[in-house]
Protein backbone atom coordinates (compact mmCIF):
# COMPACT_ATOMS: atom_id res chain seq x y z
CA UNK A 1 0.00 0.00 0.00
CA UNK A 2 1.30 3.51 -1.22
CA UNK A 3 0.28 6.52 1.09
CA UNK A 4 1.59 9.90 0.37
CA UNK A 5 1.96 12.70 2.19
CA UNK A 6 2.55 16.51 1.43
CA UNK A 7 -0.16 17.53 -1.61
CA UNK A 8 -1.46 19.97 -0.11
CA UNK A 9 1.04 20.76 3.06
CA UNK A 10 5.06 22.42 3.48
CA UNK A 11 7.27 19.30 3.55
CA UNK A 12 7.24 19.97 7.31
CA UNK A 13 4.45 18.39 8.03
CA UNK A 14 4.47 16.11 5.88
CA UNK A 15 6.56 14.56 6.93
CA UNK A 16 5.46 14.97 10.91
CA UNK A 17 2.08 13.65 9.36
CA UNK A 18 3.57 10.53 7.87
CA UNK A 19 5.78 9.68 11.28
CA UNK A 20 2.29 10.14 13.18
CA UNK A 21 0.41 7.83 10.82
CA UNK A 22 3.32 4.73 11.52
CA UNK A 23 1.39 4.31 15.04
CA UNK A 24 -2.04 4.41 13.77
CA UNK A 25 -1.40 1.64 11.00
CA UNK A 26 0.09 -0.55 14.20
CA UNK A 27 -2.86 0.27 16.12
CA UNK A 28 -5.09 -1.02 13.12
CA UNK A 29 -3.36 -4.11 12.53
CA UNK A 30 -3.18 -4.96 15.64
CA UNK A 31 -7.15 -4.85 16.24
CA UNK A 32 -7.19 -6.68 12.62
CA UNK A 33 -5.01 -9.58 14.04
CA UNK A 34 -7.37 -9.52 17.50
CA UNK A 35 -10.47 -10.00 15.68
CA UNK A 36 -9.44 -12.14 13.24
CA UNK A 37 -8.06 -14.30 15.67
CA UNK A 38 -9.53 -17.34 15.46
CA UNK A 39 -9.49 -17.30 11.57
CA UNK A 40 -5.82 -16.33 10.96
CA UNK A 41 -3.62 -19.45 11.88
CA UNK A 42 -0.44 -16.67 12.07
CA UNK A 43 -0.66 -12.78 12.84
CA UNK A 44 -0.77 -10.30 10.13
CA UNK A 45 2.66 -8.69 9.78
CA UNK A 46 3.66 -5.46 8.42
CA UNK A 47 6.83 -3.34 7.55
CA UNK A 48 6.67 0.09 6.43
CA UNK A 49 9.77 2.53 4.81
CA UNK A 50 9.57 5.72 5.44
CA UNK A 51 11.34 8.41 2.90
CA UNK A 52 10.67 12.24 1.66
CA UNK A 53 11.12 13.68 -1.64
CA UNK A 54 9.68 15.05 -5.53
CA UNK A 55 7.28 13.06 -7.25
CA UNK A 56 5.70 13.34 -10.22
CA UNK A 57 1.69 12.94 -9.09
CA UNK A 58 -1.39 12.58 -11.24
CA UNK A 59 -3.86 10.69 -12.72
CA UNK A 60 -2.53 7.36 -15.34
CA UNK A 61 -5.61 5.47 -17.31
CA UNK A 62 -7.86 5.66 -19.50
CA UNK A 63 -11.88 6.40 -18.95
CA UNK A 64 -13.05 4.31 -16.44
CA UNK A 65 -9.61 2.85 -15.45
CA UNK A 66 -8.23 5.96 -14.16
CA UNK A 67 -5.82 5.88 -11.10
CA UNK A 68 -4.43 8.88 -8.92
CA UNK A 69 -0.48 7.51 -8.69
CA UNK A 70 2.82 8.93 -7.96
CA UNK A 71 6.36 8.29 -9.28
CA UNK A 72 9.96 9.01 -8.09
CA UNK A 73 12.88 8.27 -6.89
CA UNK A 74 11.30 8.81 -3.19
CA UNK A 75 8.67 6.64 -3.94
CA UNK A 76 11.44 3.69 -5.24
CA UNK A 77 13.65 4.69 -1.86
CA UNK A 78 10.41 4.28 0.18
CA UNK A 79 9.45 1.01 -1.38
CA UNK A 80 12.99 -0.32 -0.92
CA UNK A 81 13.38 0.76 2.79
CA UNK A 82 9.88 -1.24 3.40
CA UNK A 83 11.94 -4.40 1.75
CA UNK A 84 14.77 -3.75 4.03
CA UNK A 85 12.43 -4.04 7.58
CA UNK A 86 11.91 -7.80 6.23
CA UNK A 87 15.77 -8.07 6.57
CA UNK A 88 15.89 -6.35 9.65
CA UNK A 89 13.06 -8.11 11.61
CA UNK A 90 11.57 -4.47 12.08
CA UNK A 91 8.10 -2.71 11.70
CA UNK A 92 9.09 0.17 9.98
CA UNK A 93 12.88 2.25 8.65
CA UNK A 94 12.58 5.91 8.29
CA UNK A 95 15.12 7.80 6.60
CA UNK A 96 17.04 10.55 8.25
CA UNK A 97 15.20 12.95 6.16
CA UNK A 98 12.11 12.45 7.40
CA UNK A 99 13.29 12.85 10.72
CA UNK A 100 15.13 16.36 9.43
CA UNK A 101 12.01 17.42 7.89
CA UNK A 102 9.91 17.16 10.46
CA UNK A 103 12.22 18.59 13.44
CA UNK A 104 11.59 15.00 15.12
CA UNK A 105 14.31 13.83 17.41
CA UNK A 106 15.44 9.92 16.17
CA UNK A 107 17.93 9.83 18.75
CA UNK A 108 17.74 6.70 20.57
CA UNK A 109 16.53 4.82 17.54
CA UNK A 110 19.22 2.57 15.80
CA UNK A 111 20.86 4.39 12.31
CA UNK A 112 22.36 2.21 9.92
CA UNK A 113 23.62 3.45 6.49
CA UNK A 114 21.36 1.59 3.81
CA UNK A 115 22.40 -0.11 0.98
CA UNK A 116 19.36 -0.22 -1.47
CA UNK A 117 19.49 -2.13 -5.14
CA UNK A 118 19.74 0.18 -7.72
CA UNK A 119 21.24 3.10 -6.03
CA UNK A 120 25.09 4.11 -5.74
CA UNK A 121 24.61 5.80 -2.28
CA UNK A 122 24.01 4.65 1.24
CA UNK A 123 20.65 6.28 2.57
CA UNK A 124 21.47 7.14 6.14
CA UNK A 125 17.97 5.44 8.19
CA UNK A 126 16.58 4.97 11.32
CA UNK A 127 15.24 1.33 12.29
CA UNK A 128 11.89 1.54 14.42
CA UNK A 129 11.68 -2.20 16.15
CA UNK A 130 8.11 -1.72 17.60
CA UNK A 131 6.21 1.25 14.95
CA UNK A 132 3.62 1.56 17.97
CA UNK A 133 6.59 3.41 19.54
CA UNK A 134 7.33 5.56 16.96
CA UNK A 135 8.94 9.29 17.83
CA UNK A 136 6.67 11.89 17.05
CA UNK A 137 7.98 15.40 18.79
Amino acid sequence: MLAIFGLSCEPSTACRQALGAVPLVAANIEEINAALEQQLQTKIRFGIGLHCGRAVMGEIGFREHVTFTAIGDSLNVASRLEQLTKEVGCEAIVSEQVFEHARVSAAGLPQIAARLRGRDDVVPVRVVSKAAQMPRH
